[in-house]
Order: C-alpha cells, then structure tokens, then sequence
C-alpha cells in the first residue's frame, strides 16, 4: 500500500531467516524504477539484527533498572534546575506524596507545586545550587509539619555527552531511627545519671584489673578523691583493692564459666 502510493519505502524493517532458519532482521528498501522498459521494484537489504539485539538488551536493562528503582521505598527523582520542572521519579516518591500530602505528583510538574511554604522552596533550590557547584553532598531535612526526617543524597545529574541537566536526589525517611536514637541518648543519660548519684560503690573494669569506669561512691569507699584518681592509680585491682588477690580471680573464673550475677 505504501509503495502504491509513494513510489518507494525506506527503512522498513522486516524479521526473516536464513537458509538454516536463522531469524534475522532487516532494513529494506524499495523503490519502484523502470528497467528494460518495464516497471520493476529495486529492494535494498541491511542486515540490521546486532543493532535491534542490541536495543533489546538496553530496553531489557532499562526495565530492570526501572523495577529495581521502584521496588525500594527509597524516594528518588530527577530536578531540570533550568526550567524547574520535575524530569522523573519512582514509585516510592509518588506514594510518599499521595500518602502525606493527598497529592499526585507527574513529570513535567512545577517543582514548586511539591513544598508547603516558599521556604521550603527555597532551601531546596540552595540545595540544588550546592550540588551543582560542589558536588554530592547529604542532608537531613524535618518536614514542614515536625512530624518526619528525611535523609537526603543530592548529585548533579549528567547527560550522555557530559553535559549537566539538573539534579537527582535520593531520600530515605529516617524518622525511626532518629526516635532510636533520641531513645538511647536518653536512655543513656538516665544510666548515666543513676550510675554517678548512686549511694553505692559501682564499677565495670577489665579482666586484667584496671578500671574502666566507677562512680564517686566507689572512689571514696576506697579512699580515693574522684573516680579519675581512682582510675589513674589503680592498675591492678586484685593487688591493690583485693585483701586477697586469689578472691578476684576466683569471682572472674565464676563469671567466665556461669554468665550471670553472682552475689
């Protein structure tokens, strides 16, 4: 139908096999000429199967890569920081959006559209200027509302020739581990604070008999001022605090040997 209307076709691709039955593909084209005064068509054929094996594999490596992207819960997109527009992102970005903002994100949009506050706005165009200017960096970032952590990891984003188009970011939401962490910290104050004020003499130490750490009970049950001095002259504790040193031994071969308290 083409060559009826035309008088030639270029570049169609056809899938044929060789003698053996060997798939292969190839360009053709078809021109319609006059030869020995009749009409007669004059085909060309490239072989072209390398280069359409070769798309295939991209293609297949693109959409490997697209699923391993959109697998994660990571938040991950790509800023045109000329026009401002949102390139790209994955799954996880759109849910994260939809979940916390009641909003849907596509490419092409405003990046402006994504933050509540003009604020918000721009500290993320300092972060992008930063990435652009000196390279990757990371960031944490308290969502508008208190309630999230985010940690983010910005990279100018290169094109195929070398040349910058803008910016990826790859965020994770780190809110658990940042409440962990404020757990321990105060955990650790509490322990810290009941260790120092308590009545009694406390202390950890190492097997071979120096102080690691004691309390200001300790310190002075012992005759010593502070648990630094206690610390700094006391280098073998089965000597030096032990009437017998054989009873320290034997509580430690009693620990090694039966984990636990031993009164």
């Amino acid at each position: 139908e083409a060559i009826g209307k035309d008088g030639f076709v270029i570049d169609q691709e056809r899938n044929l096999k060789m003698l053996d039955g060997t798939p292969i593909w190839v360009s053709s084209a078809m021109q319609q000429i006059e030869y020995h005064g009749e009409q007669v068509w004059l085909s060309i054929l490239q072989d072209i199967t390398e280069r359409k094996q070769m798309a295939q594999e991209i293609s297949e490596s693109r959409a490997l890569l697209d699923a391993i992207i959109n697998s994660t819960e990571d938040l991950i997109c790509a800023i045109d920081t000329r026009s401002m527009k949102l390139l790209s992102f994955n799954r996880g970005l759109y849910e994260h959006f939809v979940q916390h903002r009641g909003i849907g994100i596509e490419r092409g949009m405003d990046v402006e559209r994504l933050f509540q506050s003009p604020d918000n706005f721009q500290r993320w165009c300092g972060y992008f200027e930063r990435a652009l200017q000196d390279g990757a960096f990371s960031t944490e970032y308290t969502v508008a509302s208190g309630s999230r952590v985010l940690q983010f990891n910005f990279h100018a984003l290169k094109g195929g020739n070398g040349d910058i188009r803008g910016v990826s970011a790859f965020g994770r939401d780190i809110t658990e581990r940042k409440r962990a962490e404020e757990a321990l910290r105060e955990s650790e104050e509490r322990y810290r604070t009941i260790f120092e004020n308590a009545p009694l003499g406390l202390f950890r130490s190492t097997l071979d008999g120096r102080f690691i750490e004691a309390n200001l009970a300790m310190a002075r049950m012992f005759g010593f001022a502070s648990p630094e001095t206690m610390s700094r002259e006391v280098h073998d504790i089965g000597e030096q605090v032990y009437l017998c040193p054989e009873d320290r031994q034997a509580v430690i071969s009693r620990l090694l040997s039966q984990p636990g308290d031993i009164m």
